[in-house]
């Protein structure tokens, strides 16, 4: 009794399992960019939500201070000035995506108090904005990738 054949051939050529590599690698090629644009997308949108919640919780906190302010220039907003406001806009910290995701936004309030900006630094992971002037005027006027929301004009 034979258990095998020794005339039949079993398993793959070289040709197919090359044909099926290459197959799957440009697979491969199509996709990992797809995702990287997929999730810097993500983030982009996740970033522009975060900052008018953070405005509206910049407003929210000068509306109930006696008398009117914004808060202070600070690393730390939410840490700083939204945890322990009322009404709490934000339950919990949230952080620049572009930024480790460990970093909060920016936030800088302009010399005499008038005007803010709040930002992320945006896809390239730089910095661009640096402040905004007494007059309402984010510095610079060229802003790169960074992504913001202010109370002053955008120009």
């Amino acid at each position: 009794m034979q258990l095998f054949s020794l005339n039949k051939k079993s398993g793959f050529t070289l040709v197919e399992l090359l044909i099926a590599m290459g197959i799957i690698l440009v697979i491969l090629a199509i996709a990992i960019p797809n995702s990287q644009r997929m999730r810097a997308s993500a983030n982009i949108s996740k970033a522009k939500g975060d900052l008018e919640m953070f405005k509206t919780g910049v407003e929210s906190y000068m509306i109930h201070q006696d008398p009117a302010a914004y808060p202070n220039t600070t690393t730390q907003l939410w840490q700083d000035y939204l945890k322990n406001a009322a009404p709490r806009i934000a339950e919990k910290a949230l952080y620049d995506p572009f930024r480790n995701g460990s970093i909060e936004y920016q936030y800088v309030r302009s010399s005499n108090g008038a005007y803010y900006v709040i930002w992320s630094w945006g896809v390239d992971g730089i910095s661009s904005i640096t402040g905004i002037g007494d007059d309402g005027v984010i510095t610079p006027a060229n802003r790169g990738d960074d992504i913001y929301v202010s109370n002053g004009s955008t120009q």
